[in-house]
């Protein structure tokens, strides 16, 4: 039994020191904590796929460099029809109180006609990354043109040319991310200060 016990606890302790390599290298786009200028997109709505209007999933950038991405409780045919758009009522909830939403949470910057997206996936203990590449063509309308899943190992790393169009569509409210528990991680803020201001907040509630 403690034999056992020891080899889980060295299972345990081998994870945590590769995730913490893997997060120091692949984990490149940090919170800053406030809003930042971004006249190259719009953050007042959302982006959809628009050669698949089927589809049920949009993607969401906010002015404080957060990106969730996130699917809908019908399909996008049938929310395009609606005016004025409620997002907050459209999209998929789940848990108590039906509090938790959004499908895939990270971070982007924006470099001249480029967006870059780092996504930070939970699985259990450990974070999986994930990373998009956008480019711009206009406010309303960018191209999703790249996907990577880095990896430590180069057997397992996974990175594919795209090309979808992703058009804007203006919505009356835009949901708050449901990220705190990224929010909680020291790796995630820019500033550890910011991080400890955040934590301390949380304790005050």
């Amino acid at each position: 039994m403690k034999k056992g016990i020891c080899i889980l606890l060295c299972v345990i302790s081998i994870i945590a020191c590769s995730d913490k390599e893997y997060m120091q290298r692949f984990a490149d786009i940090k919170y800053k904590g406030k809003d930042v200028p971004t006249p190259a997109i719009k953050c007042n709505g959302f982006y959809f796929d628009s050669d698949n209007r089927k589809d049920n999933v949009v993607w969401i950038f906010y002015k404080d460099g957060t990106f969730v991405k996130t699917s809908l409780r019908y399909k996008l045919d049938s929310l395009l029809q609606e005016r004025p758009i409620n997002l907050n009522d459209a999209i998929m909830k789940w848990g108590r109180r039906s509090q938790h939403w959004g499908q895939s949470y990270g971070l982007y910057n924006i470099n001249v006609d480029t967006i870059y997206v780092t996504i930070y996936d939970r699985f259990y203990w450990y974070y999986n990354i994930n990373k998009y590449k956008c480019k711009i063509i206009d406010t309303d309308n960018i191209i999703f043109c790249f996907y990577e899943s880095p990896s430590l190992k180069q057997k397992d790393y996974i990175s594919s040319k795209v090309s979808y169009k992703l058009t804007f569509v203006q919505t009356d409210s835009i949901p708050v991310p449901d990220n705190d528990f990224l929010k909680k991680k020291k790796w995630y803020w820019k500033n550890e200060s910011d991080w400890e201001e955040y934590m301390l907040k949380r304790k005050k509630k």
